[in-house]
């Protein structure tokens, strides 16, 4: 098995964000499920429209502060 393409703080770093990821994917889909039909549509549409609105602030705050865009 190869173990040399990654630092130990590397894989501590990788395999954290996984485990963080998955926990708050299946967090997500048991309370949109939960939720019932209309709320779990809401809380989906409502998740993606703040993650996107999120971007979008993030990138213009970026461009604010760093300059131009690329």
């Amino acid at each position: 098995m190869h173990t040399d393409y990654l630092t130990e703080r590397s894989r501590l770093l990788v395999s954290t964000g996984f485990i963080s990821s998955y926990t708050t994917y299946s967090t997500f889909a048991y309370e949109t499920v939960a939720a019932g039909p209309a709320l779990g549509v809401l809380n989906v549409a409502a998740s993606y429209a703040f993650g996107f609105a999120g971007v979008v602030l993030g990138r213009w705050v970026a461009l604010r502060i760093g300059g131009e865009s690329t």
